[in-house]
């Protein structure tokens, strides 16, 4: 995207379910839960010529491969609908419907203070 400009990024979406562990027991049968939000997608923005503003963690650094040199931005969002999340117990059976209403949530990372 925008490519040639000071602003030029690469992007892409991909669909990917979002788990989560609730940390109450849910159902009727106080049952240990795993969750899954099947309709979440995940976005990224990599920037070519934005520098970045926040240091790598220790943990990136003694990574095997170099970390992105640039901007960097990274959004999972879940637009809740019927049915989802899907929650089971630790034996696969469905604890009931736990669908999320209201509008679409997310969680963003990005490695600079703009």
């Amino acid at each position: 995207m925008n490519e040639g400009n000071d602003n030029e990024y690469y992007t892409f979406d991909i669909p990917l379910p979002k788990g989560t562990r609730p940390a109450a027991p849910l159902g009727t049968s106080n049952a240990a839960a795993a969750c899954t939000f099947s309709d979440s997608v995940l976005k990224a923005e990599l920037y070519t010529k934005i520098g970045k503003t926040l240091s790598d963690t220790q943990s990136l650094q003694d990574m095997p491969y170099k970390p992105w040199p640039y901007m960097v931005k990274i959004e999972q969002t879940a637009a809740p609908d019927a049915g989802s999340p899907k929650c089971v117990d630790l034996s696969g059976n469905n604890l009931g419907d736990f669908s999320a209403q209201g509008g679409e949530c997310g969680c963003e990372y990005v490695n600079t203070g703009m």
